[in-house]
């Protein structure tokens, strides 16, 4: 169609050929501008799938990176519970040594604290001045050192949870009179 307006430019464009010709015109703009719109939204487009694989990629990582903390976390969860179990361990075996060991002194300081009283009681006239004091050293320092045996024991019941608190209230002022 245009070819013929270019064959008939020397004569005048009837109307149905100008009417033709605004309307291959109008269309010729439309189809531009579409095209125009679509190249516009093709390039968009594909800046969202980039961007979108681009995010991807950075959760990709993130994941990774996640999964690896949470293994090492499962790793040092592992090593406290090991931990956790040898100090338990660890634990009972203290325990365990504290009142044998506790039990094997409070009796020879028994039997030494019965001989240091059956001296004092039979033989204390018989002693040099000297030998008193030495005797009342002997007897102190023993006394001081089953107390700390009683007090190693009493700990270690409390620890392994062989001793029941009687919880009550007690006034202050005898206790503090003790």
């Amino acid at each position: 169609m245009v070819l013929l307006a270019l064959e008939r430019s020397a004569r005048d464009i009837t109307p149905p050929e100008l009417k033709l010709l605004s309307n291959l015109a109008m269309q010729t703009t439309l189809a531009l501008e579409r095209e125009r719109h679509a190249h516009a939204l093709r390039e968009q487009q594909a800046g969202l799938e980039r961007e979108v694989q681009q995010r991807t990629a950075e959760l990709e990582q993130a994941n990774l990176a996640t999964q690896n903390l949470n293994q090492e976390l499962a790793t040092k969860l592992e090593q406290v519970q090991q931990l956790n179990g040898s100090l338990t361990l660890v634990d009972r075996v203290r325990d365990g040594l504290l009142a044998t060991a506790s039990h094997e002194l409070r009796t020879p300081l028994s039997i030494i604290l019965s001989s240091l009283e059956i001296i004092r009681g039979e033989w204390n006239d018989r002693l040099p001045t000297q030998g008193q004091h030495l005797l009342e050293i002997c007897e102190r320092n023993s006394t001081l050192l089953l107390s700390l045996v009683s007090d190693l024991l009493d700990m270690a019941a409390l620890r392994s949870s062989q001793v029941q608190l009687n919880r009550q209230k007690v006034p202050p002022s005898p206790l503090v009179q003790q």
